[in-house]
């Protein structure tokens, strides 16, 4: 999380032109240093960006500091008074009148620190109006002609605010005058920072208030941080830095760049590799000290954790295999995916049992028996807590869960949306093919959360009687944000695809997508469009469950493959994953055997090549899998260290056979304790192969 201020009000502008641009030496410049050093691992590189130095203090002498470097529930010096409200809302106090200790969204008080405190007002239920004042102790500023406030403040929930908030002076503790008024309406969700001239008030005491308040209730979160007065002599702003032309790179001690903005990316650095960067201020007067220093690896911008598969099956019993695997996307951005082999079939009019796109607000060919799901478009499907994909192309089904509220309450809400009765003569394979919307933020009913909602592919073979649940792993991952998406540009169909030949049988079936919000939870929704079944012929054997999308930043993303043999025929495919067009991409190697005594090679070879892949899941609390592969028979050392190389775990080192393993650690180090939170690298020692990556433990 980075310090910069995407947003801000109309009085605030004019006051960072003067703060971030004005020269003139003053006397006792200090030569600020930046801060908050941020190092973003790229493919080959490391972005960096940092703040631009504290030069606030041309304000005059800081009298009063309020930043909230540990959680607790109304700070030392602060009052909460709750004005004639309920129990509901406002500081340090959550909806159901429960106590609430702290944000845990803001950023740290000094450079290099970890903590994100910060003081909160929650939003009230429904209908529960809220007003209520966080307040300082006195803030003494009789020495001084002029005085100023500056403090950072975050909204999240803006959309539902009815009213503005507001800062608030008083000289007696009693008798209050509004200063500032903050429009959640007008500045959206996200961060500000805000400058108020208090020279009104110079040569007094003073008390600040921050008034939360809303005539209706159900609003927004508020959230305060770095409040900070300072009392001048009068005279206009004076920056105490220093003549600023631009910022000094440094990776691992040495200059690499110069930049005039703030922000740098270091390139032609090795994957995996970890590099500590720094950064200082040039001035004219001379230069600053570093920054505190940020160090991180660059990556690989995706990977696959498995790239080779091979079985024996015998098609005479209708054996078949599944792989599940995952791919990881470590890059900062999103990208598009999709698995391309001969071997997949597609749609067409001649091998297509039944489908529809449904372009035309209808369908006969699938349908809800008991109406929940709808077909429409993407304007009719969005709501206030899911949007559904902006390049939809036409009209789809879905069913919105979010949106149901306000209608059904928290009515169990378990739908199938099914096909009409297929009939099936035995003869080849048979595919279910299908687009699917299912972002899923909050997991699984098994979670206990209380947004959480399934989804499975479902078959039935009495027409509709019972159903078997083959797949419940497609979740179409969003960056998430509170209640919704952060960015609902992210929002994108995935393309799946199931091989249902081992679960039915000739005669009829139906296929259909079950949706369950766990039996009346307020959860998210579904989408479905453009699904076919189609049947294939005896060379179609291999099967991809999630063919193309879209894969967000730093998502991991559940993938399988499924092998099903229908001749004696051994294959032999070299499948590819493309990511961005065909700009990125990674073969996948596949090998059925159906005749062991004919492929002309070793079958008790395994497929295996050295490989440290990255650990499951990342970041991770409390542990995370580490799983690797060896060629050969082997000593092997798998170890964790810290940022600064200091060894933390050792987690295997003995010999071991050629072979696919795995090892799990538990976020402690070899005494037994638990590790600070932050980033470790794990290795990999081998013979002569050594590889690290990095993995995020998160308290």
């Amino acid at each position: 999380m980075h310090k910069w201020f995407f947003k801000f009000s109309s009085r605030v502008i004019p006051f960072l032109w003067v703060v971030l641009f004005v020269t003139n030496k003053a006397p006792g410049q200090d030569l600020c240093p930046p801060l908050f050093l941020n190092a973003q691992p790229l493919n080959g590189a490391v972005g960096l960006s940092w703040d631009e130095p504290d030069s606030l203090g041309g304000f005059g002498e800081e009298v009063f500091t309020a930043c909230f470097p540990v959680c607790e529930s109304v700070p030392e010096g602060f009052m909460v008074e709750h004005l004639g409200q309920d129990t509901s809302g406002g500081w340090f106090q959550y909806s159901d009148g429960e106590p609430v200790d702290c944000a845990i969204d803001m950023y740290a008080c000094s450079d290099g620190g970890v903590d994100d405190f910060g003081v909160i007002a929650i939003y009230s239920d429904t209908l529960a109006p809220v007003n209520s004042r966080l307040s300082t102790g006195p803030i003494n500023l009789s020495n001084y002609a002029s005085a100023a406030l500056v403090f950072d403040e975050f909204y999240l929930y803006s959309a539902y605010a009815n009213d503005s908030n507001w800062v608030e002076v008083s000289t007696d503790g009693n008798n209050w005058e509004p200063v500032y008024y903050s429009s959640p309406m007008d500045l959206g969700d996200g961060y500000v920072i805000n400058f108020v001239d208090l020279t009104a008030f110079a040569g007094q005491s003073v008390y600040l208030g921050f008034r939360f308040y809303d005539s209706i209730g159900y609003n927004e979160n508020w959230q305060i941080d770095n409040i900070r007065v300072f009392g001048g002599d009068g005279n206009e702003y004076e920056n105490p830095c220093g003549t600023l032309s631009g910022y000094n790179v440094f990776q691992d001690g040495v200059n690499v760049g110069f930049s005039e903005t703030s922000s740098f990316v270091v390139d032609g650095l090795t994957n995996n590799t970890n590099y500590c960067f720094g950064v200082s201020a040039a001035y004219i007067e001379g230069e600053s000290a570093l920054a505190v220093e940020a160090c991180t690896a660059p990556v690989d911008p995706f990977e696959l954790t498995s790239t080779s598969f091979r079985d024996t099956l015998d098609h005479t019993i209708g054996e078949y295999s599944t792989f599940e695997f995952q791919l990881i996307n470590q890059d900062t951005a999103m990208h598009d995916f999709h698995f391309s082999s001969a071997e997949i079939i597609e749609p067409t009019e001649e091998n297509t049992l039944l489908g529809d796109d449904f372009n035309t607000g209808e369908s006969v060919s699938f349908f809800d028996p008991d109406g929940f799901w709808t077909i429409g478009a993407t304007d009719s499907a969005n709501g206030i807590y899911l949007s559904y994909p902006i390049d939809s192309d036409g009209e789809f089904y879905y069913y919105n869960d979010g949106e149901a509220y306000y209608s059904t309450g928290l009515d169990p809400s378990s739908a199938i949306l099914q096909s009409q009765a297929i009939p099936y003569d035995g003869s080849g394979p048979v595919f279910f093919i299908l687009d699917m919307y299912f972002p899923h933020p909050y997991g699984s009913c098994s979670s206990g959360d209380t947004y959480a909602e399934d989804a499975s592919i479902v078959v039935s073979v009495d027409n509709g009687a019972t159903w078997i649940a083959i797949d419940s792993t497609f979740t179409t991952g969003v960056t998430w944000s509170g209640w919704y998406a952060a960015d609902e540009t992210e929002a994108n169909w995935h393309t799946l695809m199931y091989n249902i030949t081992p679960y039915i049988e000739p005669g009829i079936f139906n296929v259909g997508v079950h949706y369950d919000d766990c039996g009346g939870n307020w959860s998210s929704g579904i989408g479905v469009d453009n699904a076919f079944v189609v049947q294939g012929d005896a060379s179609r054997w291999l099967s991809w469950e999630r063919l193309s999308g879209k894969i967000v930043s730093w998502d991991t993303m559940s993938v399988s493959l499924t092998m099903m043999p229908q001749e004696d025929q051994n294959e032999f495919e070299s499948a590819m994953l493309y990511l961005e067009g065909e700009s990125m991409y990674q073969s996948v190697n596949i090998v059925m055997i159906t005749d062991p005594d004919n492929i002309g090679v070793d079958t008790n070879t395994g497929p295996f090549s050295f490989a440290l892949h990255q650990s499951f899941p990342n970041p991770f609390n409390p542990s995370t899998e580490i799983r690797y592969e060896i060629p050969d028979d082997l000593l092997v050392s798998v170890s964790v260290y810290d940022m600064a190389g200091r060894l933390i775990r050792s987690l295997i080192n003995e010999a071991k056979p050629a072979g696919s393993y795995s090892v799990v650690w538990d976020g402690k180090n070899n005494y037994g304790a638990n590790v600070a939170a932050g980033v470790y690298i794990y290795s990999i020692d081998a013979g002569k192969y050594r590889k690290n990556k990095k993995t995020v433990f998160l308290k």
